[in-house]
């Protein structure tokens, strides 16, 4: 797949929907098809996101995850950037449909280090470099309270839905199961 960008950073594919989306270390976000092989939708997140946050540093922020929701095919990016007073680091979930278009962001203060979502539902489980444990429907970013602090950094997260639990898979090989109703 030929993009004219600079180079890719991040990547998910979702086969389902037959796409791929790649975050670029230019600030494009592109929504490919897998059976054509090519761009379908190519995002400049500059422009995407300057209406929204005009307070952060544009030409420095850093795509850093990409997730595909597996039932309406929302596209969830993580990136973080730079506010233009303080310095500070902020962490921004936006959050698009299958066609590129913006629904929604969240600030957020943390950074997320694992996510993951699951066939079924919209839900999206996510940790914090700190090991706290987060759930909410992708749909509406609603990210608030931790449901579980692991007191541990979280390497990788999975809900089983069948179980109704949450595994998680810290960085010093503790495995925690946390039921999740």
């Amino acid at each position: 797949i030929l993009s004219f960008c600079n180079s890719i950073v991040c990547c998910n594919v979702w086969t389902p929907f037959d796409t791929m989306v790649c975050g670029t270390k230019d600030a494009s976000l592109m929504i490919c098809s897998l059976s054509r092989g090519s761009v379908t939708y190519d995002i400049n997140m500059k422009k995407v996101l300057q209406e929204k946050f005009n307070e952060i540093d544009l030409d420095n922020f850093v795509l850093k995850k990409i997730l595909i929701t597996p039932s309406w095919g929302f596209i969830l990016t993580c990136i973080d950037a730079i506010k233009k007073k303080n310095g500070k680091v902020v962490h921004i979930l936006p959050l698009f449909n299958i066609n590129g278009n913006l629904i929604r962001t969240k600030e957020i203060d943390f950074v997320v280090s694992s996510w993951s979502c699951e066939k079924g539902f919209d839900y999206v489980l996510f940790s914090d470099d700190n090991g706290k444990l987060f759930m909410f429907e992708a749909f509406y970013l609603d990210v608030s309270r931790p449901f579980y602090r692991c007191q541990t950094q979280i390497i990788s997260v999975k809900y089983i839905v069948e179980e109704m639990i949450v595994i998680a898979v810290s960085k010093d090989g503790r495995v925690f199961f946390v039921p999740y109703i």
